[in-house]
C-alpha cells in the first residue's frame, strides 16, 4: 500500500472483516473491547477496534523512511499517526501485543484508546474517527515510570 491509501484501505477492510469476525473467523485480535456507551453497536465497536489495531500494526511495521514519507506527504490522519510513531518509536521498541480497546462517542465523534504492549513499555494509541467512521486524528501516549516522571519534574525547575 502507498502511504496515501492506508487509511482508506483500512476503513474499507474494517467493515468487510467485521462481518467475517461475526461468523467466527479469527480476523480480529482477541483484545478486550470496553465500551460503556450502549448506543454504540457491537459491529461499530468491532470496526473501530479493528481499524485502530490495523493502523497501529501497519505503522509499526513501516521502515523509518516510509514513516518519514507518510509524516511529510500523507493525509492529515496519516501525518498525525506517522509523526506520533516517529516521536515514540525508539522509546517503545517493537509492538508485542494489543491489550485492549476503550471506545467512546461524543457528538458523533468516536474515540478509540488502544493499549498496547511494546518491547520497552506500554502505550495508549488514541485514534479519533469522524461521524462517517473515517480516522481523523491519532496520538501515542507512553506510560511513564515514577522515575521518568521525577526526572521530567526536575528538568522543569
Amino acid at each position: 500500500f502507498s502511504a496515501m491509501s492506508v487509511s482508506a484501505v483500512f476503513a474499507q477492510e474494517a467493515a468487510e472483516t467485521v462481518s467475517e469476525s461475526e461468523t467466527g473467523s479469527d480476523s480480529l485480535n482477541t483484545a478486550l473491547i470496553e465500551c460503556d456507551d450502549e448506543d454504540i453497536s457491537g459491529q461499530i465497536q468491532a470496526t473501530l477496534a479493528y481499524s485502530s489495531e490495523g493502523f497501529l500494526d501497519t505503522i509499526t511495521q513501516y521502515s523509518e523512511e516510509e514513516v518519514t514519507d507518510m509524516a511529510e506527504n500523507g493525509s492529515d490522519f496519516e501525518k498525525a499517526i506517522a509523526s506520533a510513531w516517529e516521536e515514540n518509536r525508539e522509546e517503545l521498541g517493537t509492538l508485542l501485543s494489543v491489550k485492549h480497546h476503550e471506545i467512546s462517542e461524543s457528538n458523533g465523534i468516536y474515540t478509540v484508546i488502544t493499549t498496547a504492549q511494546f518491547e520497552n513499555k506500554d502505550a495508549d494509541i488514541t485514534v479519533t474517527y469522524d461521524t462517517d467512521l473515517q480516522p481523523a486524528e491519532a496520538t501515542i501516549d507512553t506510560e511513564k515510570t515514577l522515575a521518568e516522571n521525577m526526572m521530567e519534574a526536575g528538568d522543569r525547575k
